[in-house]
C-alpha cells in the first residue's frame, strides 16, 4: 500500500514538474513572427510563429513579440503588458475589415508599447476597419514609429475610464474620422495624453543664430470628464492641433 501511494505521488510531482516546465516554455520574454512562420510553432527566432495572436500567448507579461521580416501579423487583442515590435525599415502589418486593428484590453496597471507598425482599415471598401487602435483599459500605451490609414471611425479610439497616460510619438495617421479620439466611457479621471508634433521647418536658435535640424514639441492635454453631457466634448480631433482631420502629416 505504501509503495503504491508513494508511486502516486512521484507520478503527481512529475506531471506537476512537466507541466510547469511546458509553462515555462510557453512563455518567453521575447517571440518572434514572421510572415512565413506558423503559429504551431513555439515562436523562437529560429521557429517564428505567423501572426502576433499566435505569439502573445506564448509571450510572458511585460515581454515583447518582434517582427522577423515583412509580414501582415493580423489582428490582435492585447490583456497584458507587452512590447510589439514590427522592426525599422520593413512593413510589419495589420490589415483587418470590420473590426478593431489592436484591441487594449489589460488591467489598469499594465503598459503596452507598439513601435513600427503600420495599421491598414481598408475605408473605401464595403467593410472598413472601425480603428487602428482601441484603448479600453491600461495603463499607459506608447504609440510610436507607426503609420496608421484608412479607418472607417479612428486611428486611436481611447475610452478608458481610469487614471491613464497615452503617448503617440512620431506617428501618422491619415484618412481616418478622426486622428485621436478620447471619449471615457463614464467616471471623472483624467487621461493624460502626449502627442509629439514636428516642426515644418528648421528651428532658428536664437543662441546660434543658426538653423538647427528639425526638432519635435509636445502638446499635452489632460482631459477629465464630469457628466455624460461633458463626455460628448472630450474628444480631440488632429485638425484642433492645426492639422486637416482626414489627410494629416506626421504627428
Amino acid at each position: 500500500m505504501n509503495k503504491f501511494r508513494f508511486t502516486i505521488n512521484a507520478l503527481a510531482v512529475l506531471v506537476f514538474t512537466l507541466a510547469f516546465a511546458s509553462l515555462a516554455q510557453a512563455q518567453a520574454s521575447r517571440t518572434w513572427v514572421s510572415g512565413v512562420g506558423d503559429d504551431a510553432n513555439p515562436c523562437s527566432r529560429t521557429a517564428p510563429c505567423k501572426t502576433f495572436a499566435g505569439a502573445i500567448s506564448k509571450t510572458a507579461n511585460f515581454g515583447e513579440i518582434d517582427a522577423l521580416d515583412p509580414g501582415g501579423f493580423g489582428a490582435l487583442t492585447i490583456t497584458k503588458s507587452i512590447t510589439i515590435d514590427g522592426g525599422g525599415g520593413q512593413v510589419a502589418s495589420v490589415l483587418t475589415a470590420g473590426t478593431p486593428g489592436i484591441q487594449i484590453s489589460a488591467t489598469a496597471t499594465d503598459v503596452i508599447t507598439l513601435n513600427n507598425l503600420r495599421f491598414q482599415g481598408l475605408r473605401g471598401t464595403g467593410s472598413p476597419g472601425t480603428n487602428a487602435i482601441r484603448i479600453t483599459n491600461a495603463l499607459a500605451v506608447h504609440v510610436m514609429n507607426c503609420i496608421i490609414e484608412n479607418w472607417g471611425n479612428n486611428g486611436i479610439d481611447d475610452v478608458r475610464t481610469n487614471l491613464s497616460f497615452l503617448e503617440v510619438n512620431n506617428t501618422s495617421i491619415t484618412n481616418c474620422n478622426n486622428g485621436i479620439s478620447v471619449v471615457p466611457a463614464s467616471g471623472s479621471n483624467a487621461i493624460n495624453v502626449h502627442v509629439g508634433l514636428r516642426t515644418s521647418r528648421p528651428e532658428f536658435s536664437r543662441r546660434t543664430r543658426e538653423r538647427e535640424p528639425v526638432t519635435w514639441r509636445l502638446i499635452s492635454a489632460w482631459f477629465r470628464p464630469t457628466s455624460p453631457a461633458s463626455r460628448q466634448t472630450r474628444q480631440i480631433r488632429l485638425s484642433e492641433f492645426r492639422i486637416p482631420p482626414r489627410y494629416t502629416t506626421s504627428a
